[in-house]
Protein backbone atom coordinates (compact mmCIF):
# COMPACT_ATOMS: atom_id res chain seq x y z
CA UNK A 1 0.00 0.00 0.00
CA UNK A 2 1.36 3.43 -0.86
CA UNK A 3 2.09 5.97 1.84
CA UNK A 4 0.32 9.15 0.92
CA UNK A 5 1.74 12.61 1.52
CA UNK A 6 1.15 14.92 4.42
CA UNK A 7 1.26 18.68 4.37
CA UNK A 8 3.36 20.90 6.58
CA UNK A 9 1.54 24.21 6.64
CA UNK A 10 3.64 27.11 7.80
CA UNK A 11 1.08 29.69 8.78
CA UNK A 12 1.61 33.05 10.42
CA UNK A 13 -0.44 33.40 13.58
CA UNK A 14 -3.19 35.93 12.93
CA UNK A 15 -2.88 37.55 16.34
CA UNK A 16 0.63 38.78 15.55
CA UNK A 17 0.44 39.47 11.85
CA UNK A 18 1.22 43.14 12.25
CA UNK A 19 4.35 42.41 14.24
CA UNK A 20 6.61 40.74 11.74
CA UNK A 21 9.35 43.00 13.09
CA UNK A 22 10.01 43.91 16.70
CA UNK A 23 8.89 47.29 18.04
CA UNK A 24 11.90 47.81 20.30
CA UNK A 25 14.60 46.24 18.16
CA UNK A 26 15.50 46.05 14.48
CA UNK A 27 13.52 43.94 12.15
CA UNK A 28 15.02 40.53 11.53
CA UNK A 29 15.31 37.47 9.37
CA UNK A 30 13.61 34.35 10.65
CA UNK A 31 15.02 30.99 9.77
CA UNK A 32 14.79 27.39 10.91
CA UNK A 33 17.64 25.05 11.63
CA UNK A 34 15.85 22.01 10.16
CA UNK A 35 15.99 20.13 13.46
CA UNK A 36 12.77 21.24 15.06
CA UNK A 37 14.51 23.66 17.43
CA UNK A 38 12.59 26.65 16.21
CA UNK A 39 15.38 28.77 14.75
CA UNK A 40 16.69 32.17 15.77
CA UNK A 41 16.67 35.79 14.71
CA UNK A 42 19.35 37.95 13.17
CA UNK A 43 19.40 41.66 12.69
CA UNK A 44 18.57 43.33 9.45
CA UNK A 45 15.90 45.31 7.70
CA UNK A 46 13.10 43.95 5.60
CA UNK A 47 13.84 40.35 6.43
CA UNK A 48 12.32 37.39 4.63
CA UNK A 49 11.53 33.84 5.63
CA UNK A 50 13.70 31.54 3.52
CA UNK A 51 13.18 27.88 2.89
CA UNK A 52 14.60 25.47 5.45
CA UNK A 53 13.91 22.24 7.28
CA UNK A 54 12.69 19.09 5.66
CA UNK A 55 10.46 19.35 2.60
CA UNK A 56 10.72 23.11 2.44
CA UNK A 57 9.38 23.79 5.94
CA UNK A 58 10.61 26.44 8.32
CA UNK A 59 12.12 25.52 11.65
CA UNK A 60 11.45 21.76 11.48
CA UNK A 61 8.35 20.14 12.83
CA UNK A 62 6.46 21.94 15.54
CA UNK A 63 8.90 24.89 15.78
CA UNK A 64 7.99 28.47 16.68
CA UNK A 65 10.18 31.23 15.31
CA UNK A 66 10.36 34.40 17.38
CA UNK A 67 11.53 37.67 15.87
CA UNK A 68 12.67 40.13 18.52
CA UNK A 69 15.87 41.57 17.07
CA UNK A 70 19.41 40.63 17.99
CA UNK A 71 20.91 43.96 19.08
CA UNK A 72 18.86 45.32 21.93
CA UNK A 73 16.22 42.62 22.01
CA UNK A 74 12.53 43.20 21.56
CA UNK A 75 9.17 42.93 23.19
CA UNK A 76 7.92 39.39 23.68
CA UNK A 77 4.46 40.57 22.64
CA UNK A 78 5.72 41.59 19.23
CA UNK A 79 6.45 38.30 17.50
CA UNK A 80 5.70 36.86 14.10
CA UNK A 81 4.75 33.34 15.13
CA UNK A 82 5.19 30.49 12.71
CA UNK A 83 3.46 27.22 13.49
CA UNK A 84 3.63 23.87 11.73
CA UNK A 85 0.50 21.84 11.03
CA UNK A 86 0.26 18.29 9.67
CA UNK A 87 -2.73 17.57 7.41
CA UNK A 88 -3.60 14.62 5.19
CA UNK A 89 -4.45 14.79 1.54
CA UNK A 90 -8.23 14.58 1.23
CA UNK A 91 -9.43 11.58 -0.78
CA UNK A 92 -11.79 11.54 -3.72
CA UNK A 93 -15.09 9.72 -3.21
CA UNK A 94 -16.11 6.62 -5.17
CA UNK A 95 -19.46 4.84 -5.06
CA UNK A 96 -19.19 1.23 -6.21
CA UNK A 97 -22.43 0.21 -7.96
CA UNK A 98 -22.31 -3.59 -8.05
CA UNK A 99 -24.52 -5.83 -10.18
CA UNK A 100 -25.55 -8.96 -8.24
CA UNK A 101 -27.85 -10.45 -10.87
CA UNK A 102 -28.03 -14.24 -11.06
CA UNK A 103 -26.16 -14.30 -14.36
CA UNK A 104 -23.05 -13.59 -12.30
CA UNK A 105 -23.15 -17.28 -11.41
CA UNK A 106 -22.21 -18.12 -15.02
CA UNK A 107 -18.65 -18.27 -16.39
CA UNK A 108 -17.61 -15.63 -18.93
CA UNK A 109 -19.12 -16.09 -22.37
CA UNK A 110 -17.03 -17.32 -25.27
CA UNK A 111 -13.87 -18.08 -23.23
CA UNK A 112 -12.20 -21.12 -21.72
CA UNK A 113 -12.62 -19.62 -18.25
CA UNK A 114 -14.79 -21.84 -16.04
CA UNK A 115 -14.81 -19.67 -12.93
CA UNK A 116 -18.12 -17.86 -12.29
CA UNK A 117 -18.04 -14.16 -13.08
CA UNK A 118 -18.86 -13.39 -9.45
CA UNK A 119 -15.68 -15.19 -8.38
CA UNK A 120 -13.68 -13.05 -10.79
CA UNK A 121 -14.96 -9.65 -9.74
CA UNK A 122 -15.30 -10.00 -5.95
CA UNK A 123 -11.65 -10.80 -5.10
CA UNK A 124 -10.48 -8.04 -7.44
CA UNK A 125 -12.79 -5.47 -5.85
CA UNK A 126 -11.78 -6.51 -2.35
CA UNK A 127 -8.09 -6.20 -3.18
CA UNK A 128 -8.51 -2.79 -4.77
CA UNK A 129 -10.68 -1.32 -2.00
CA UNK A 130 -8.21 -2.55 0.63
CA UNK A 131 -5.25 -1.18 -1.31
CA UNK A 132 -6.75 2.28 -1.85
CA UNK A 133 -8.53 2.87 1.44
CA UNK A 134 -6.19 5.74 2.34
CA UNK A 135 -6.42 7.55 -0.99
CA UNK A 136 -10.12 7.06 -1.78
CA UNK A 137 -13.30 7.21 0.25
CA UNK A 138 -15.43 4.26 -0.86
CA UNK A 139 -19.14 3.52 -0.65
CA UNK A 140 -21.27 0.64 -1.93
CA UNK A 141 -24.64 0.21 -3.60
CA UNK A 142 -25.76 -3.18 -4.96
CA UNK A 143 -28.52 -3.97 -7.43
CA UNK A 144 -30.99 -5.55 -7.88
CA UNK A 145 -31.96 -5.53 -4.23
CA UNK A 146 -34.19 -8.62 -4.31
CA UNK A 147 -33.99 -11.92 -6.12
CA UNK A 148 -35.49 -15.26 -7.02
CA UNK A 149 -34.80 -16.67 -3.57
CA UNK A 150 -37.55 -14.38 -2.28
CA UNK A 151 -39.80 -15.31 -5.19
CA UNK A 152 -39.51 -11.89 -6.79
CA UNK A 153 -39.76 -11.73 -10.57
CA UNK A 154 -37.38 -9.74 -12.71
CA UNK A 155 -37.88 -5.94 -12.58
CA UNK A 156 -40.13 -6.22 -9.53
CA UNK A 157 -40.94 -3.34 -7.20
CA UNK A 158 -38.08 -2.86 -4.79
CA UNK A 159 -35.45 -4.13 -7.21
CA UNK A 160 -33.94 -0.66 -6.84
CA UNK A 161 -34.50 1.71 -3.92
CA UNK A 162 -32.53 4.59 -2.40
CA UNK A 163 -30.70 2.16 -0.11
CA UNK A 164 -26.94 2.66 0.08
CA UNK A 165 -25.40 -0.52 1.45
CA UNK A 166 -22.31 1.27 2.79
CA UNK A 167 -22.22 5.04 3.09
CA UNK A 168 -19.18 6.83 1.71
CA UNK A 169 -16.70 7.73 4.42
CA UNK A 170 -12.99 8.24 4.83
CA UNK A 171 -10.92 5.27 5.95
CA UNK A 172 -13.86 2.88 5.59
CA UNK A 173 -12.37 0.23 3.33
CA UNK A 174 -13.04 -2.46 5.95
CA UNK A 175 -16.76 -1.61 5.99
CA UNK A 176 -16.98 -1.65 2.19
CA UNK A 177 -15.12 -4.96 1.96
CA UNK A 178 -17.49 -6.41 4.55
CA UNK A 179 -20.43 -5.13 2.49
CA UNK A 180 -19.04 -6.69 -0.68
CA UNK A 181 -18.44 -10.02 1.04
CA UNK A 182 -21.96 -9.97 2.49
CA UNK A 183 -23.46 -9.64 -1.00
CA UNK A 184 -24.47 -12.66 -3.08
CA UNK A 185 -25.23 -13.16 -6.75
CA UNK A 186 -28.89 -14.01 -6.28
CA UNK A 187 -30.64 -11.03 -7.87
CA UNK A 188 -33.10 -11.24 -10.75
CA UNK A 189 -32.98 -8.77 -13.62
CA UNK A 190 -30.55 -5.96 -14.36
CA UNK A 191 -32.09 -2.53 -13.65
CA UNK A 192 -28.86 -0.68 -14.41
CA UNK A 193 -30.40 2.66 -15.34
CA UNK A 194 -32.47 2.91 -12.17
CA UNK A 195 -29.49 1.92 -10.00
CA UNK A 196 -27.46 4.69 -11.64
CA UNK A 197 -30.22 7.22 -10.99
CA UNK A 198 -30.21 6.35 -7.30
CA UNK A 199 -26.42 6.55 -7.21
CA UNK A 200 -26.54 10.06 -8.66
CA UNK A 201 -29.21 11.15 -6.18
CA UNK A 202 -27.02 9.91 -3.33
CA UNK A 203 -23.91 11.70 -4.58
CA UNK A 204 -25.96 14.87 -5.09
CA UNK A 205 -26.96 14.70 -1.42
CA UNK A 206 -23.29 14.85 -0.44
CA UNK A 207 -22.46 18.08 -2.25
CA UNK A 208 -22.98 20.19 0.85
CA UNK A 209 -20.52 18.08 2.86
CA UNK A 210 -17.31 18.98 1.04
CA UNK A 211 -15.79 20.00 -2.29
CA UNK A 212 -14.21 16.66 -3.15
CA UNK A 213 -14.34 14.95 -6.53
CA UNK A 214 -16.87 12.10 -6.78
CA UNK A 215 -17.00 9.12 -9.12
CA UNK A 216 -19.05 5.99 -9.80
CA UNK A 217 -17.53 2.59 -10.49
CA UNK A 218 -20.17 0.46 -12.22
CA UNK A 219 -19.41 -3.28 -12.25
CA UNK A 220 -21.91 -5.30 -14.27
CA UNK A 221 -21.80 -8.52 -16.26
CA UNK A 222 -24.43 -8.05 -18.91
CA UNK A 223 -27.02 -6.02 -20.69
CA UNK A 224 -29.53 -3.85 -18.80
CA UNK A 225 -32.98 -5.44 -18.81
CA UNK A 226 -35.33 -3.21 -16.77
CA UNK A 227 -36.59 0.38 -16.79
CA UNK A 228 -38.60 2.51 -14.37
CA UNK A 229 -38.16 0.30 -11.32
CA UNK A 230 -38.93 2.00 -8.00
CA UNK A 231 -39.30 0.96 -4.40
CA UNK A 232 -43.08 0.67 -4.83
CA UNK A 233 -43.68 -0.09 -8.49
CA UNK A 234 -42.46 -2.77 -10.88
CA UNK A 235 -40.60 -1.77 -14.00
CA UNK A 236 -40.82 -2.81 -17.59
CA UNK A 237 -38.69 -5.65 -18.86
CA UNK A 238 -37.40 -4.64 -22.27
CA UNK A 239 -33.72 -5.05 -23.17
CA UNK A 240 -33.74 -2.63 -26.10
CA UNK A 241 -35.33 0.17 -24.07
CA UNK A 242 -33.22 -0.68 -21.03
CA UNK A 243 -29.96 -0.18 -22.94
CA UNK A 244 -30.97 3.32 -24.04
CA UNK A 245 -32.32 4.05 -20.57
CA UNK A 246 -29.06 3.00 -18.89
CA UNK A 247 -26.87 5.02 -21.24
CA UNK A 248 -29.07 8.05 -20.59
CA UNK A 249 -28.70 7.57 -16.82
CA UNK A 250 -24.91 7.36 -17.12
CA UNK A 251 -24.89 10.50 -19.28
CA UNK A 252 -26.93 12.29 -16.62
CA UNK A 253 -24.38 11.26 -13.99
CA UNK A 254 -21.58 12.78 -16.07
CA UNK A 255 -23.58 15.97 -16.59
CA UNK A 256 -24.05 16.20 -12.83
CA UNK A 257 -20.29 16.01 -12.32
CA UNK A 258 -20.01 12.33 -11.44
CA UNK A 259 -17.97 10.47 -14.03
CA UNK A 260 -18.48 6.70 -14.32
CA UNK A 261 -15.96 3.93 -14.87
CA UNK A 262 -17.66 0.89 -16.43
CA UNK A 263 -16.33 -2.61 -15.76
CA UNK A 264 -17.85 -5.40 -17.83
CA UNK A 265 -17.41 -8.62 -15.85
CA UNK A 266 -16.85 -11.63 -18.09
CA UNK A 267 -18.59 -9.96 -21.01
CA UNK A 268 -17.93 -11.05 -24.60
CA UNK A 269 -21.42 -11.16 -26.09
CA UNK A 270 -21.53 -8.56 -28.87
CA UNK A 271 -24.85 -6.96 -27.88
CA UNK A 272 -23.70 -6.66 -24.28
CA UNK A 273 -20.36 -5.18 -25.36
CA UNK A 274 -22.18 -2.58 -27.44
CA UNK A 275 -24.23 -1.49 -24.42
CA UNK A 276 -21.18 -1.38 -22.16
CA UNK A 277 -19.15 0.59 -24.69
CA UNK A 278 -21.93 3.15 -24.98
CA UNK A 279 -22.16 3.46 -21.19
CA UNK A 280 -18.38 3.73 -20.84
CA UNK A 281 -18.20 6.58 -23.38
CA UNK A 282 -21.19 8.30 -21.76
CA UNK A 283 -19.46 7.97 -18.38
CA UNK A 284 -16.59 10.18 -19.47
CA UNK A 285 -13.86 7.79 -18.28
CA UNK A 286 -13.55 5.09 -20.95
CA UNK A 287 -10.68 2.65 -21.18
CA UNK A 288 -8.26 3.25 -24.03
CA UNK A 289 -10.31 2.56 -27.14
CA UNK A 290 -8.71 4.60 -29.88
CA UNK A 291 -8.67 1.43 -31.96
CA UNK A 292 -12.21 0.67 -33.17
CA UNK A 293 -11.66 -2.97 -32.24
CA UNK A 294 -10.87 -2.14 -28.60
CA UNK A 295 -13.42 -2.15 -25.80
CA UNK A 296 -14.16 1.22 -24.23
CA UNK A 297 -15.15 -0.44 -20.96
CA UNK A 298 -12.80 -2.32 -18.64
CA UNK A 299 -13.11 -6.02 -19.44
CA UNK A 300 -13.08 -8.31 -16.43
CA UNK A 301 -12.43 -11.75 -17.87
CA UNK A 302 -9.12 -12.23 -16.12
CA UNK A 303 -8.79 -11.64 -12.39
CA UNK A 304 -5.17 -10.48 -12.51
CA UNK A 305 -5.79 -8.03 -15.36
CA UNK A 306 -9.03 -6.86 -13.77
CA UNK A 307 -7.21 -6.14 -10.50
CA UNK A 308 -4.50 -4.25 -12.38
CA UNK A 309 -7.09 -2.21 -14.29
CA UNK A 310 -9.01 -1.37 -11.13
CA UNK A 311 -5.85 -0.32 -9.31
CA UNK A 312 -5.03 1.91 -12.29
CA UNK A 313 -8.46 3.50 -12.08
CA UNK A 314 -8.07 4.11 -8.35
CA UNK A 315 -4.61 5.61 -8.78
CA UNK A 316 -5.88 7.89 -11.52
CA UNK A 317 -8.70 9.38 -9.48
CA UNK A 318 -7.04 9.68 -6.09
CA UNK A 319 -7.07 13.39 -5.40
CA UNK A 320 -4.50 16.11 -4.80
CA UNK A 321 -6.84 18.08 -2.54
CA UNK A 322 -5.53 19.58 0.69
CA UNK A 323 -7.42 21.33 3.47
CA UNK A 324 -5.55 24.28 4.97
CA UNK A 325 -7.67 24.45 8.12
CA UNK A 326 -7.86 28.25 7.91
CA UNK A 327 -7.92 31.04 5.36
CA UNK A 328 -4.44 32.48 4.71
CA UNK A 329 -4.00 36.02 6.11
CA UNK A 330 -3.22 37.17 2.54
CA UNK A 331 -4.61 34.71 0.00
CA UNK A 332 -2.24 36.01 -2.67
CA UNK A 333 0.86 35.85 -0.45
CA UNK A 334 1.18 32.07 -0.37
CA UNK A 335 3.85 29.66 -1.55
CA UNK A 336 3.24 25.98 -2.27
CA UNK A 337 6.19 23.59 -2.38
CA UNK A 338 6.56 19.96 -3.37
CA UNK A 339 9.64 18.36 -1.81
CA UNK A 340 11.11 21.84 -1.40
CA UNK A 341 10.44 22.96 -4.98
CA UNK A 342 8.08 25.83 -5.66
CA UNK A 343 4.77 24.99 -7.33
CA UNK A 344 3.34 27.84 -9.36
CA UNK A 345 -0.22 29.00 -8.87
CA UNK A 346 -2.31 28.23 -11.97
CA UNK A 347 -5.79 29.74 -12.28
CA UNK A 348 -6.38 27.57 -15.39
CA UNK A 349 -6.01 24.44 -13.22
CA UNK A 350 -3.76 22.78 -15.77
CA UNK A 351 -0.42 22.33 -14.02
CA UNK A 352 -0.03 23.99 -10.64
CA UNK A 353 -2.20 24.86 -7.67
CA UNK A 354 -5.35 26.87 -7.10
CA UNK A 355 -7.91 27.35 -4.36
CA UNK A 356 -10.82 24.97 -4.66
CA UNK A 357 -13.41 26.68 -2.47
CA UNK A 358 -14.77 30.20 -2.06
CA UNK A 359 -13.54 30.32 1.54
CA UNK A 360 -9.93 29.79 0.40
CA UNK A 361 -9.41 26.96 2.88
CA UNK A 362 -8.83 24.13 0.37
CA UNK A 363 -6.25 23.93 -2.40
CA UNK A 364 -5.98 21.43 -5.22
CA UNK A 365 -2.86 20.61 -7.20
CA UNK A 366 -3.26 19.80 -10.90
CA UNK A 367 -1.40 18.29 -13.83
CA UNK A 368 2.13 16.92 -13.67
CA UNK A 369 2.59 18.14 -10.12
CA UNK A 370 -0.41 16.13 -8.96
CA UNK A 371 0.89 13.12 -10.88
CA UNK A 372 4.19 13.43 -9.01
CA UNK A 373 2.40 13.55 -5.65
CA UNK A 374 0.31 10.47 -6.43
CA UNK A 375 3.24 8.51 -7.84
CA UNK A 376 5.50 9.11 -4.85
CA UNK A 377 5.63 6.67 -1.97
CA UNK A 378 5.88 9.80 0.17
CA UNK A 379 5.87 13.46 -0.75
CA UNK A 380 6.19 16.60 1.35
CA UNK A 381 3.81 19.35 0.31
CA UNK A 382 4.41 22.63 2.08
CA UNK A 383 2.10 25.61 2.23
CA UNK A 384 3.69 28.85 3.41
CA UNK A 385 1.57 31.81 4.53
CA UNK A 386 3.26 35.23 4.42
CA UNK A 387 3.08 38.14 6.83
CA UNK A 388 1.66 41.39 5.42
CA UNK A 389 5.18 42.81 5.05
CA UNK A 390 7.00 39.58 4.26
CA UNK A 391 6.46 38.31 0.72
CA UNK A 392 6.95 34.52 0.63
CA UNK A 393 6.01 34.02 -3.01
Amino acid sequence: MKTFPTISIIGVATSVLLACSASSGPSGEAFGDGNGSGGSATSGTGGVIPEGGTGGTVGGTGGTINISGSSSGGSGANECGVRDYTLERKPAEVLLVLDRSASMKDPPEMTTETMPKWDLIIPALVEVVNATGNSLSWGLKVFPEDGPEEGDPSCSAGSVTDTINVEIAEQNSAAVVAGINATDDGGDGTPTGDAMKQAVAYLESRRSLNEFNRYILLATDGEPSCINVTATSAGTQDSAQARTYAVSAVSAATAAGFKTFVVGVGTNKESAKLSLNDMAIAGGEPASCANPLDDCFYLGNDRVKLTTDLLGIAQGISSCVFELGATPPDSNNVRVLLDGNKVERDPTRSNGWEYQDAGLTIIEVYGEVCDAIKAADAADVGIRFGCPDVDVR
